[in-house]
């Protein structure tokens, strides 16, 4: 889940976003979002082409040996096979894009093929519209599969997302808000294939692929000068890039006909560059603790570059268990390390499965979590070179029951505990010295989440369907930090709420699906005869609605200080980590969708409403400079910054 409308990144029991791994057809992509950001999952939205997903698998704990060097949550995805006999397609318009599905089967050979492309077009109204600014983004996607022969299936799929946002305060418009100029570009691709074989009372697969994700932006500082010109100097540049290459080879054997067994490796060479310029003042001058800077007061000038390559690498074993048709157990261990850090973890996981009857079911799981951390918390300092990865060791027990044949509730605990997670030694000496600024970590910070979440699913039957989520956690951290007391400086350990500490979360899907036929008997009347410019007509309709609330986030709130008033910073964070929280969270959406069928061809009319209250939800909060005058009286006032109010989305799909 996540409490921000602008970016769908995945947040599981009190872990962080960075937590998360997606997998599609086997091959690990580092983020599949438009304007992602590098250090995390997420983005305003997904360049995932949903209608080609077959399968969906996606553990929020306790997963087993296969998955690793994620803390928290996986998400894999199965992409499916085009249709080998018919040519199919779907061209969509909404809001604010335009796109493409084509599937079919490939002359004179045993294969098929999907392709998609989605393009956005609001950039071609950009003068209309008068906007400062707008985003633009193109995705494309395809697979194409084959059978070799009948235990030999070849498949490859590939994902291009392409972005890009440009301020332009040199434009009349943006003038006037006191805008900079700002390009930004960025651009994430996947690229795989995957051989299966099947072999004997089991089957390999044999996964080749390559990940990147790509960003740039340039900022440049518009002035006018003595004569009223308009002039744009760049000030600050940077460019990153981060490729993974891969190759995983899986095995699954039968063995006794019931049980089951498991083995891989996986190798990841990783190649990473980074560029930054800008320009910095005096006041801007970083005191690290490598006393590599102290020439940028004169110079005027920052520039930090690297390319760093190296190798990660991963193996397991694992073994299913079925000593009675009811009861699965399944043990493994693995293996994962990253030559960059020379670190090496051993991970062992066990679960197991009892089905008591045709309803009742209950499952347990124990497994210990490994994850290295990014490239640039290594490069950051050269002291972090060494830093061991972070684990985390999740305790699952839950219980499962099957009220119909169509409704399922399920009720799970978990207990996660995290170590060597990284922390700042500026963190730890921020109250002691708030002028030594350094990126050193050290991996002394330790977190504990626990939590209980109910889930209770309808599947489609009798016209509708709907799912019921809640769940309640409580996630601290403790984290060692340096202090004064009686004038003696000590170090103590601090225990304070998690950056994710989200203690209420609930979300509800409701949806009905009908027949037209009694709108067209309604319309025939003379009352109905309203309805028609409406699309109501139409062969089959569905009426959704989805509900999500989340109680508020903690965050460190801000004090205004008159210490250092002749400086630029008036405000200086609490030392009380996380003793505020953001206001809850909450919003509903609904959406309508009329369906024509005519011959084998099918035209769609859908129309949404976000959230329908238009309620006020926080982003964050700013800390606008003020004069330093005791007599205002709103001087301690912080500012919010809101999501998206109400607003009304739609679009037309023709399918054949």
């Amino acid at each position: 889940f996540t409490q921000n409308d602008l970016t769908n990144e995945v947040i599981v029991r009190g872990g962080s976003f960075a937590e998360h791994l997606t997998i599609i057809d086997g091959l690990e992509v580092d983020n599949i979002n438009h304007f992602p950001d590098p250090t995390t999952s997420g983005g305003p939205m997904s360049g995932i082409n949903i209608e080609f997903i077959e399968d969906v698998t996606f553990s929020t704990g306790g997963f087993s040996a296969k998955y690793g060097d994620r803390l928290s949550s996986i998400l894999d995805l199965e992409l499916r096979d085009g249709d080998k006999d018919n040519f199919r397609g779907q061209v969509e318009t909404s809001f604010a894009s335009a796109g493409v599905n084509l599937e079919g089967g490939i002359p004179r050979t045993n294969g098929s093929y999907l392709l998609s492309f989605r393009r956005s077009y609001i950039d071609l109204l950009k003068e209309q519209l008068s906007l400062p600014a707008v985003p633009y983004f193109w995705d494309s996607q395809f697979k194409i599969s084959s059978e070799l022969s009948p235990t030999v299936k070849l498949s490859m799929f590939g994902l291009y997302v392409k972005d890009w946002v440009k301020i332009d305060a040199m434009e009349e418009g943006a003038w006037s808000r006191g805008a900079e100029t700002i390009n930004a570009k960025d651009h994430s691709q996947a690229l795989g294939s995957r051989l299966r074989m099947l072999m004997g009372r089991g089957f390999m697969e044999l996964i080749i692929g390559r990940s990147e994700i790509s960003g740039s932006y340039d900022i440049f500082d518009v002035y006018e000068n003595i004569l009223g010109e308009r002039i744009s100097d760049l000030y600050a540049f940077a460019r990153s890039t981060e490729t993974t290459d891969q190759v995983h080879v899986n095995l699954t054997q039968s063995t006794r006909n019931v049980d089951q067994f498991f083995a891989g490796v996986s190798l990841k060479p990783i190649s990473f560059s980074h560029d930054v310029w800008l320009i910095v003042g005096e006041d801007d001058v970083v005191n690290s603790i490598d006393a590599s800077t102290p020439e940028i007061a004169e110079n005027r000038e920052l520039r930090i570059e690297s390319k760093k390559s190296s190798l990660k690498y991963a193996g397991y074993l694992q073994y299913r268990w079925r000593p009675i048709q009811s009861l699965s157990v399944l043990g493994g261990i693995r293996v994962d390390g990253f030559k960059f850090s020379g670190d090496v973890k051993i991970a062992p996981r066990l679960s197991a499965k009892w089905k008591i009857n045709n309803r009742l079911s209950c499952s347990i799981a124990y497994g210990r979590y490994y994850q290295a951390l990014t490239i640039i918390e290594y490069l950051s300092d050269d002291n972090n070179r060494n830093l061991p990865h972070k684990r985390s060791d999740h305790y699952i027990g839950g219980v499962s029951y099957l009220l119909t044949e169509s409704t399922q509730i399920s009720l799970e605990g978990y207990l996660k505990y995290y170590s060597n997670l990284p922390l700042s030694l500026q963190w730890m000496s921020n109250s002691v010295n708030r002028t030594q600024k350094t990126f050193q970590y050290l991996s002394v910070k330790n977190k504990e989440t626990r939590g209980v979440e109910i889930f209770l699913q309808q599947k489609l039957s009798d016209n509708w369907y709907g799912t019921l989520a809640y769940s309640f956690a409580k996630a601290l951290t403790t984290a060692p930090r340096y202090d004064y007391v009686d004038s003696v400086e000590v170090l103590y350990d601090l225990t304070f709420p998690a950056d994710y500490d989200y203690r209420d979360v609930a979300a509800i899907v409701f949806g009905y699906n009908f027949s037209g036929l009694s709108v067209r008997k309604f319309q025939k009347h003379w009352y109905g005869w309203w309805t028609f410019p409406f699309p109501v007509g139409g062969d089959e309709l569905t009426i959704s609605s989805r509900f999500r609330y989340v109680s508020g986030r903690p965050f460190t709130p801000k004090i205004w200080t008159y210490e250092d008033s002749e400086s630029k910073y008036l405000w200086k964070r609490s030392d009380d980590p996380n003793s505020d929280r953001y206001p809850a969270y909450s919003k509903l959406d609904i959406r309508w969708d009329c369906k024509w069928y005519t011959g084998g061809r099918s035209i769609i009319i859908f129309l949404e409403a976000q959230n329908v209250f238009d309620r006020a939800n926080i982003t964050e909060y700013t800390y606008p400079s003020r004069p330093i005058d005791a007599s205002i009286p709103e001087v301690n006032k912080k500012d919010p910054v809101f999501q998206l109010g109400l607003f009304f989305v739609g679009g037309v799909r023709f399918e054949w």
